[in-house]
C-alpha cells in the first residue's frame, strides 16, 4: 500500500474521523468516536455460488408470502418496494455470505443516489425478514452512513415567508393559486403536504370548522415495521384566517373527492423551492410545519397541545422546537448587555 493510502487524515463527516483513503480521494478506513473501527469499502462483487446454497432471490418469494399472511397491505407493498432496490445488489449472492462489507458497501452506493439514512434503514430491515426465512437469528451486520442528515432551520416565522405565497401564485396561471392555498394550510395548521393533498369534504367540519385527518406519516412508519394499528385521528381547529381559504374553494359533489386537483404533490415542493430560491431564503415546504410549531408555542401553547397538533409520539420531539425558542431569548437578552456595555461610557 502506497504512502498516499496510509495518509492520515482528520475532519468531520457525520463524527468519524478518516484514517485511510483510496486513489480518488474517497474514505476506506475510519474510526467513531466511541473507538470503533470501520471499513468504508465499496461493495464486493458476489463469489461464485456453492452447491445447494440460496440466494437471496430465492428466499424473497418465501417471504413475501408470509409477509400475505400476516402483514397488512401497506407493508407488504412497502416491502416490495424496497425489493426492487435490494435485488440488483443482493439478488445473486448467497444469503450466507453476507458480511460487513457487503452491507456497508450498499450503504454508501444508496447514500451517492442520494438516499436517506432512513430509507436505507428500512431498505436492509426488509433484507433482514428475507434472510430469517433461512436463518432465524441472523442479525444485520453493523453498518454506518456517512452522510449528514438535512438540517432544520428553526428560526424562520411567518413575516419572513409572506412574499414566496405571492412568488408561488405568479408562477403558475392554472395551479399557482392553489398551490398558494395549499401553503397557506400548511402554515397555519402544521400538516404536512400529503395529508393536506388527500384532503377531502368528508375531513371538513365547516359548521365547527374542524379538520380531521390521521397523520399518514405515523401511520405508515407503524405498518413499515409491520404494526397494523390504526392511529386515532388528529383534530385541528380551523381559524378565522383559514376559513377564508377554504371558503374560496368550491365544495365538491362528492364529499370523497380531493379538495385539490393538482398535478402532483411533487409538483407543489418544486413551486415553493424555486421561490424560495428566488428570495433567497434557506427553506422548503416542510418549513410551513416548522414555523406553525414555533409559532404556536412562542405564544404560549400548551406543549402537550402543540405535540398533539404535530402528531409526534415523543413529546422530546416537540420540544426541540421550544429549545429553539430559549435559543432566541438568550440571544435577545445578551443584546441587551452589548447594548448596555456600548452605553457604558457616555
Amino acid at each position: 500500500m502506497t504512502d498516499f493510502t496510509k495518509k492520515m487524515i482528520r475532519y468531520s463527516l457525520g463524527g468519524l474521523r478518516i484514517m485511510e483513503i483510496d486513489d480518488m480521494g474517497n474514505p476506506k478506513f475510519a474510526v467513531s468516536p466511541d473507538g470503533r473501527q470501520w471499513r468504508l469499502v465499496e461493495r464486493k462483487k458476489p463469489g461464485p455460488k456453492k452447491g445447494g446454497d440460496k440466494t437471496i432471490k430465492d428466499l424473497y418469494p418465501i417471504a413475501l408470502a408470509k409477509i400475505r399472511k400476516t402483514k397488512s397491505e401497506g407493508y407488504r407493498n412497502g416491502f416490495q418496494g424496497h425489493w426492487k432496490n435490494l435485488k440488483s445488489y443482493f439478488g445473486d449472492l448467497p444469503y450466507n455470505s453476507l458480511d460487513h462489507e457487503y452491507i456497508q458497501g450498499y450503504v454508501l452506493e444508496r447514500e451517492k443516489l442520494g438516499r436517506t439514512i432512513q430509507t436505507i434503514r428500512l431498505e436492509l430491515r426488509a433484507l433482514k425478514r428475507i434472510v430469517r426465512v433461512e436463518t432465524a437469528t441472523w442479525e444485520l451486520p453493523k453498518w454506518i452512513g456517512k452522510n449528514p442528515g438535512k438540517s432544520t432551520e428553526l428560526s424562520l416565522r411567518t413575516e419572513d415567508v409572506l412574499e414566496v405565497f405571492e412568488s408561488v401564485q405568479n408562477q403558475s396561471k392554472q395551479y399557482g393559486s392553489t398551490y398558494s392555498k395549499i401553503g397557506l394550510i400548511a402554515i397555519m395548521t402544521s400538516m404536512r403536504l400529503k395529508d393536506i393533498c388527500n384532503l377531502t369534504e368528508n375531513k371538513i367540519d365547516r359548521k365547527n370548522w374542524t379538520i380531521t385527518f390521521r397523520q399518514s406519516k405515523v401511520q405508515n412508519m407503524l405498518w413499515s415495521r409491520g404494526d397494523n394499528t390504526i392511529i386515532s385521528e388528529t383534530v385541528i381547529p380551523i381559524s378565522s384566517g383559514l376559513r377564508k381559504v377554504f371558503t374560496s374553494i368550491p365544495r365538491a359533489f362528492d364529499r370523497d373527492k380531493k379538495l385539490f386537483d393538482i398535478p402532483s404533490a411533487k409538483a407543489v415542493t418544486t413551486a415553493f423551492c424555486r421561490a424560495f430560491k428566488q428570495l433567497n431564503i434557506n427553506a422548503s415546504f416542510m418549513s410551513f410545519r416548522h414555523i406553525a410549531a414555533s409559532t404556536m408555542l412562542e405564544v404560549g401553547a400548551n406543549v402537550n397541545t402543540v405535540s398533539k397538533i404535530l402528531g409526534h409520539k415523543k413529546l422530546s420531539t416537540t420540544m426541540k422546537y421550544l429549545h429553539a425558542l430559549e435559543s432566541d431569548k438568550q440571544r435577545a437578552t445578551e443584546s441587551l448587555s452589548i447594548l448596555m456595555e456600548g452605553n457604558s461610557g457616555s
